[in-house]
């Protein structure tokens, strides 16, 4: 079995098109509703490939539920896939950008920046 070190967060970020916008005073929790899938391609802090894909659905009251995640760690033949699930607490700024502090494996939270690039009405 293969052990992974603990290495700083892997740099993930989430763009994400909001589905409803909390009017126009900007951008809030409530900016975020409903399912949305992302990906990431990218790196370890130790240099090590790693990609993902997966998805969430957002409650609009800072909350990221029923996440699930696939890691591939080395991007080879002989790579290492992950299966995970997950939930997340974010936050965003009247500008539309924020985190989400995200608990994939047990004892280990990452934060992940976001961004809302649109709003729908």
């Amino acid at each position: 079995m293969r052990t992974w070190p603990s290495v700083p967060v892997l740099a993930l970020g989430l763009v994400v098109l909001a589905a409803s916008g909390s009017g126009a005073g900007g951008f809030g929790v409530g900016s975020i509703q409903g399912p949305y899938g992302f990906s990431f391609a990218g790196a370890f802090v130790d240099g090590t490939r790693a990609a993902a894909v997966g998805s969430f659905s957002a409650d609009g009251h800072g909350n990221l539920l029923n996440g699930v995640r696939t890691l591939s760690v080395g991007y080879s033949t002989g790579a290492t896939v992950i299966h995970q699930t997950f939930s997340c607490m974010y936050s965003v700024d009247p500008a539309g950008t924020g985190t989400a502090t995200c608990q994939f494996v047990p004892g280990h939270t990452e934060t992940l920046a976001l961004v809302i690039i649109t709003r729908f009405s």
